[in-house]
């Protein structure tokens, strides 16, 4: 896990000893207090730590990326120790689950999506969805035209907002099918 992570120590089977007796929010807390000192080496590591614990341990890492972004400066308080906007901070945040639990990846990117709307940046969700909406299947592609007609309305343009709006009612019927062949 953390062969370059600073810590040969950790490395193979005594990571497994140091996770099975930490628990996975001790890791959470300590991986947390290593990103607000600026050490994302020591971070990733204590979240790999807390992954391999409990999985989907990370999303709780998540939520806090986007209270940072939602809470903007008073949130400044508790994620301290750079000189970076609180909507920076919530995106490198983010980047570490990401690098440390691809499971993750999806429900990071509507994360994203979330942040970039607090502050309207309706282009940014549109760069981060438009490309890839062929990637999804079912709720997640839904999931992403919602997100893709809220941009396009957001930035003035209707007709690819209607496009999309079409697109969406026809994963919605062939969701509402698939389930009734169930």
């Amino acid at each position: 896990i953390a062969s370059e992570s600073g810590y040969p120590l950790l490395s193979g089977q005594l990571i497994e000893v140091v996770a099975k007796r930490g628990g996975a929010a001790a890791h959470l807390a300590r991986g947390m207090d290593s990103w607000i000192e600026g050490n994302d080496t020591s971070a990733k590591l204590h979240f790999r730590v807390a992954d391999r614990l409990e999985p989907n341990a990370l999303v709780v890492v998540r939520y806090a990326a986007l209270y940072l972004a939602r809470e903007g400066s008073s949130a400044i308080t508790v994620f301290n120790g750079q000189n970076k906007s609180a909507y920076q901070r919530s995106f490198e945040l983010l980047d570490l689950v990401d690098e440390v639990d691809f499971k993750q990846a999806v429900p990071t990117l509507w994360s994203r999506c979330y942040i970039l709307s607090l502050r309207s940046d309706w282009t940014g969700v549109i760069k981060l969805l438009d490309s890839r909406v062929g990637e999804f299947d079912g709720p997640e592609r839904k999931q992403a035209y919602d997100w893709l007609i809220r941009a396009y309305s957001g930035i003035g343009d209707e007709d690819k907002a209607n496009v999309y709006q079409q697109a969406m009612r026809n994963t919605v019927k062939a969701l509402r099918e698939q389930n009734n062949e169930r």
